[in-house]
């Protein structure tokens, strides 16, 4: 849909836009990067998983966790966590708790389970 032309350049309206790692709804929702953030969140421990299989130790393991599971979940949550909807804030959290047991069976550790739970809380 073509909103505006200005010198023959047309603006487009679009329903949703990545704009530093977080997808915009023209709504304000957080559906698609919810959607977004669990997706990448699952193949990532899926990842854990096989560098666990290759032989890397539980404090490496945790450290690749937080690199790259917990850090992408907290990645500007103060801004994005306020469009939560009700429905996508138990999305979330039902994931997390999911994940946060596979995780800690993973490791064979429950360290990184408090961690988890002290930097996300929405």
């Amino acid at each position: 849909m073509i909103l505006n032309s200005v010198k023959n350049n047309s603006i487009e309206l679009v329903r949703v836009a990545k704009l530093l790692g977080i997808y915009l709804q023209c709504n304000f929702c957080c559906e698609e990067h919810v959607k977004f953030i669990l997706s990448l969140c699952s193949q990532r421990v899926y990842l854990l998983k096989l560098l666990r299989d290759r032989g890397l130790s539980a404090s490496q393991l945790q450290l690749v966790c937080q690199a790259i599971i917990i850090s992408r979940l907290v990645y500007v949550l103060p801004a994005w966590g306020g469009f939560l909807s009700a429905d996508n804030r138990n999305r979330l959290d039902a994931y997390i708790s999911v994940a946060l047991l596979y995780v800690c069976l993973l490791l064979n550790s429950c360290c990184l389970m408090l961690t988890m739970f002290y930097f996300i809380k929405f």
